[in-house]
């Protein structure tokens, strides 16, 4: 599926059922520049979460415990998120 028709139909679920904080928000075919603006750093989010840049760490430590263990790197942030994470707002 390209690019174009994954956003698409990402738009078309989200007309359907968008979340709580979209709302109050519509898309028609003149708006899609707008969701466009909403969902891209979405997707840029989502990127540097499941594929790190590991050439370039923030956090060596972390960076070298994910090349080495992966299985404890997991581990340890599930443990971090539910120590510190927030409840998403429903």
């Amino acid at each position: 599926m390209t690019a174009s028709k994954r956003v698409a139909k990402e738009l078309e679920d989200l007309q359907k059922k968008p979340p709580q904080y979209l709302r109050n928000l519509f898309s028609d075919d003149a708006n899609v520049l707008v969701w466009h603006a909403l969902l891209l750093p979405l997707e840029a989010l989502n990127v540097l979460v499941n594929k790190p840049n590991l050439g370039e760490p923030l956090r060596v430590e972390l960076a070298d415990l994910l090349t080495q263990n992966p299985e404890l790197f997991r581990r340890n942030a599930e443990e971090f998120t539910l120590q510190f994470g927030v409840d998403r707002p429903k």
